[in-house]
């Protein structure tokens, strides 16, 4: 919210009747109310130091892996994700940029503006789906999930608004519809590929996870007695 309000001071439009020249989602302000430093500072503060702080995280991370202070106050950051998915932690605080960007800066009611709203969404869960960065199996099928969620919620509210131009309300129910099938199958599939597991297999309803993470540990075992690499080195 603090980034699109920043990024909206960017947004001017022209009042055709005075000439004047006022922010779009303020019209009761001129463009010129504030000067460029208002805008930059606020600008540079909420919306680019968070990214610029995550990079710094993600590099200091991959320099000095088994340092204290990676361990301990960037744990809050990259705690959820795996060693190698460190980087998704960067792209939530792109989304949420681009997202604030599409919002301030696209005209409202345009077709395109939807598509890409939509696009980074579906994008999110398609690569929660394929790389999994969380190391809980089960996160990162209910992000997956929390993705289509908001895909749905969003083309919902474009197909009850009455005023939304028909193209919109076309692409909205196609989506809604391909939306809510993916959902249904993969909840459908995540239920009974588990009971395949345990009732026909008899085996624990984790059991690929326990296989790599039994792997995963048995190999770095090995390298810090044979070679005497550190763990948390051998993840990096």
């Amino acid at each position: 919210p603090v980034s699109t309000f920043v990024l909206n001071t960017f947004a001017c439009e022209d009042d055709p009747v005075s000439g004047i020249s006022y922010i779009k989602t303020l019209p009761y302000l001129r463009c010129d109310h504030f000067n460029y430093g208002e805008k930059l500072i606020p600008l540079l503060l909420f919306t680019c130091t968070p990214v610029v702080m995550i990079i710094a995280g993600i590099v200091f991370v991959e320099f000095y892996p088994t340092s204290y202070f990676a361990n301990t106050v960037l744990e809050v950051f990259f705690a959820p994700f795996r060693s190698r998915s460190r980087y998704f932690a960067l792209w939530l605080v792109l989304r949420k940029l681009a997202i604030a960007c599409i919002v301030a800066l696209v005209p409202a009611g345009t077709l395109y503006r939807d598509m890409f709203i939509v696009a980074i969404f579906l994008f999110t869960g398609v690569f929660v789906l394929i790389r999994k960065p969380y190391i809980s199996e089960h996160t990162n099928y209910v992000d997956v999930v929390a993705q289509s969620g908001l895909v749905i919620c969003y083309v919902d509210g474009l197909l009850i608004d009455e005023n939304s131009p028909l193209d919109r309300r076309v692409v909205a129910a196609i989506i809604f519809i391909v939306t809510v099938t993916v959902v249904i199958a993969f909840i459908a599939l995540s239920i009974a590929y588990p009971v395949y597991l345990v009732f026909y297999k008899n085996e624990w309803h984790d059991q690929v996870q326990r296989n790599i993470m039994l792997k995963d540990l048995l190999t770095k075992s090995r390298l810090w007695k044979v070679h005497g690499v550190h763990p948390i080195v051998a993840e990096t």
